[in-house]
């Protein structure tokens, strides 16, 4: 490679210091190139294959000139919107007709990476009709355009833990709240996965995992004593979750928490009991939580384990769906205009019961364009809700989805949220196949729908 000028090579060296991934330089096309050098586990060739992404190149001056996100040929998958700050939704992204510029080969790409990052080109090539060899160029253009992330949807309720919902609602109508501080007290809880400021019923809603109760109300009363919060008067509701559609992304701080249940062999206990985890088994669920199309033989080299053990440890994480519900994907750039939230509020339980199930019906049979109608949807206790978190494309979208659940749900009362800022954590957005959710097996044990062919992929059922 030609000699690198002292004000590239300073910038870069500069960039890569700050920078969270690995990056590398090449001198390519008479410019200095900058590429993100990535790992995706490929499992016809059994280990990890090496993956490159262009990010721009730079000027004799230093100055990094981003690359464009799409080739030039490609129609554009958006146009600028500055309404709300949407978090891990672009805020500078709308929809632009309704195939955002995909063809129906990249919407099936979509959706394996949604039910299993970690299936085998071979199998992929087969769901998407597409060549082995076309498949790495187009994941790596829909990883890029959608700033996609792997990671882990589990079952967290069988290591005893529970998820709940802090609803905040402010007495005055311009609270002047520290929102820096209050984000900072957030970061510092592991048990805290995702808060968002809102405009609506109440003002800040707030997703947590604990253990029991006790740690809940800790929870609760660390934020409170946020400077800006603990002097402002406001109302403070919790709200355990029950059943739920969709996930909320796990932050990686949460698995210093999970570290206290990892089993150590002592003369009194010999072996793991409860909820308790072998080491072979945190490892795979931090590992894989980061990145789960991680290799195996790299979460052992990383935590010293023995071979082939990461991967019997993920077999039993997975059979039965028991802690590790599947390895998936969300995209963290999303072409939408802001999020919103629906609250349905359990008036008549008893019209509610007959009617409720029909709501399920059509989520089974929704079609699915570039994301699913909700990203995560759940029933709460009180009051008894359910809650639906909502992509809004559209400015009358949120609107026509309280009307679509009013229409198909009775006995309740509705109210709606727009999410003006994603504070922490992540929005769970993926391409998912809602004949593997729980409400198509509810349908189906209730016999109120006729049982239909599911695609294979490729995990435990």
């Amino acid at each position: 490679m030609r000699e690198v000028p002292k004000r590239i090579r300073s910038a870069f060296n500069e960039l890569k210091s700050a920078y969270s991934g690995y990056i590398e330089l090449k001198y390519l096309n008479k410019r200095f190139c900058v590429f993100e050098a990535t790992s995706r586990y490929d499992p016809d060739i059994g280990r990890s294959r090496k993956v490159t992404h262009y990010l721009g190149w730079m000027r004799d001056d230093g100055l990094l000139i981003p690359a464009k996100t799409r080739p030039q040929n490609r129609a554009p998958l958006s146009r600028p919107v500055p309404q709300y700050d949407t978090g891990n939704a672009s805020s500078q992204q709308e929809k632009q007709g309704s195939g955002y510029g995909l063809d129906e080969h990249d919407k099936s790409i979509l959706t394996a990476l949604s039910m299993n990052p970690r299936m085998p080109y071979s199998t992929m090539s087969k769901l998407a009709d597409l060549s082995e060899s076309s498949l790495p160029y187009r994941i790596r253009r829909l990883e890029g355009e959608f700033d996609i992330r792997y990671t882990l949807h589990l079952n967290l309720q069988n290591l005893d833990f529970y998820k709940f919902f802090i609803f905040v609602k402010f007495e005055t109508e311009h609270a002047e709240i520290d929102y820096e501080d209050l984000k900072q007290v957030l970061e510092g809880n592991p048990r805290v996965q995702m808060a968002m400021l809102t405009k609506g019923p109440y003002d800040i809603v707030i997703y947590c995992i604990a253990e029991k109760i006790s740690i809940a109300q800790a929870i609760i009363n660390e934020i409170r004593k946020v400077k800006s919060l603990s002097e402002t008067p406001a109302s403070w509701y919790t709200a355990i979750v029950a059943e739920s559609y969709g996930f909320i992304p796990i932050r990686d701080a949460f698995f210093d928490v999970l570290k206290e249940k990892v089993w150590h062999r002592t003369k009194e206990r010999r072996r793991p009991s409860g909820s308790e985890l072998m080491l072979r088994e945190y490892a795979v669920l931090r590992e894989l939580n980061k990145n789960s199309t991680i290799s195996f033989s790299e979460i052992e080299r990383i935590y010293g384990l023995s071979v082939g053990s990461a991967k019997n440890a993920f077999e039993k994480l997975i059979k039965g769906q028991t802690i590790i519900i599947r390895p998936t994907m969300f995209m963290q750039r999303v072409p939408i205009r802001y999020n919103g939230m629906v609250l349905l509020e359990i008036k008549n339980y008893d019209l509610y019961l007959k009617t409720v199930y029909s709501s399920y019906k059509d989520l089974v049979d929704e079609k699915v364009d570039l994301v699913n109608r909700f990203a995560y949807a759940c029933g709460v206790s009180i009051p008894d809700s359910n809650v639906y978190l909502v992509p809004v494309f559209e400015e009358d979208d949120l609107i026509e989805t309280e009307k679509r659940l009013l229409g198909s749900i009775k006995g309740v009362e509705s109210k709606t949220l727009i999410i003006t800022k994603v504070i922490l954590g992540s929005i769970g957005y993926r391409r998912f196949d809602n004949l593997y959710s729980a409400q198509y097996s509810t349908l189906l044990s209730k016999k109120n729908i006729e049982e239909r062919k599911r695609t294979d992929y490729g995990l435990p059922i």
